[in-house]
């Protein structure tokens, strides 16, 4: 979706296009992919998580909930007010501060990137650890770092604060429904029997960042916001034949061995790993790439209002924030 909108907006001639992306190699494949109809823009990829601070945005957030220390940064930056000193070690208020787009159009899935933290296993694992009487430090602070609402709320003020800096015109959004708006029962997106609780988590904070969107349309001194989100489904890159990744890795093929016979009485082991040996091969189909992974792309259609005489367009992920620098 990000590339089809940078690929469009490179039709208004801007003096530089930004494509933003959550892995380098994503945003420099893009930048690649364009350059051939780029002409005299200027194409500059940029990468990382736009949801946390600029010294950790390339690394998987795993890895950081996995230091105290960090963990510690994290719940601080969401529970304490939000001064502007706080708001400048966010990547992405120092991105939107030194490229100054006048346009930003996001297509960030930001409902997506939340909502998969599962607040509901985080809250399961301190209940547990609250009934076995185990040490509750950790579990208490994964259930503050991965809290939905904090998130939202502190991601939508730093892009605000960072857009009013950089004196951007117009912000656009591509929302989403959270489940294609197909209804609470329906077994049509995500490969899921019914709606899942972490599913109906993203449909609730689609609407959520929908009124907050509202009211920074009302604010004044702020950009232009507008919101365009869509249903029953929205995606597009590419269709092609090849590896199939999983959380950005192969899927490794096992060969099961011979068939073991079922005792009646004994263990079931579906998961045994011993049960299989790898064939050095990996799972390669044919596969729709939806480029839906968090982050950030361009979005589908292109802005109808800009003042400046360059645009920075940031394909990401899931979204994407084209934008002009002036």
């Amino acid at each position: 979706m990000g590339q089809a909108v940078a690929r469009r907006l490179l039709r208004e001639s801007p003096r530089r296009l930004v494509l933003l992306s959550l892995k380098r190699e994503e945003a420099e494949e893009v930048a690649g992919v364009l350059a051939a109809e780029a002409g005299e823009v200027e194409l500059e990829p940029a990468w990382g998580d736009v949801f946390t601070f600029a010294d950790i945005k390339d690394r998987p957030r795993r890895e950081v909930y996995a230091e105290p220390a960090q963990r510690a940064r994290l719940i601080e930056s969401l529970v304490e007010p939000l001064a502007e000193a706080a708001a400048a070690r966010y990547f992405l208020y120092q991105l939107v501060t030194a490229k100054r787009p006048d346009l930003i159009v996001d297509c960030v899935n930001t409902a997506t990137g939340i909502a998969y933290q599962d607040i509901y296993k985080t809250s399961r694992l301190a209940y547990q650890a609250l009934r076995e009487g185990a040490d509750l430090r950790e579990s208490l602070e994964m259930l503050l770092v991965t809290d939905y609402v904090p998130q939202l709320i502190r991601h939508v003020q730093v892009l605000y604060l960072a857009m009013v800096k950089a004196g951007t015109g117009a912000y656009v959004k591509i929302g989403t429904s959270g489940t294609g708006g197909m209804g609470l029962n329906i077994p049509y997106t995500h490969s899921e029997e019914k709606p899942s609780r972490v599913l109906l988590s993203k449909s609730a904070l689609a609407g959520a960042h929908t009124l907050l969107l509202f009211l920074m349309a009302r604010t004044p001194g702020g950009p232009i916001t507008k919101e365009i989100k869509p249903a029953a489904a929205i995606a597009w890159k590419r269709i092609g034949f090849g590896e199939i990744l999983r959380g950005g890795r192969p899927v490794v093929l096992y060969d099961p061995g011979e068939p073991e016979t079922l005792v009646p009485g004994a263990s079931f082991r579906p998961l045994d790993p011993a049960r299989g040996a790898p064939t050095g091969e990996t799972l390669k189909s044919v596969f729709i790439d939806t480029a839906s992974r968090w982050s950030s792309s361009p979005p589908r259609r292109s802005p109808t209002w800009w003042r400046g005489r360059s645009w920075a367009a940031t394909p990401v992920t899931t979204s994407s924030t084209p934008s002009t620098t002036r």
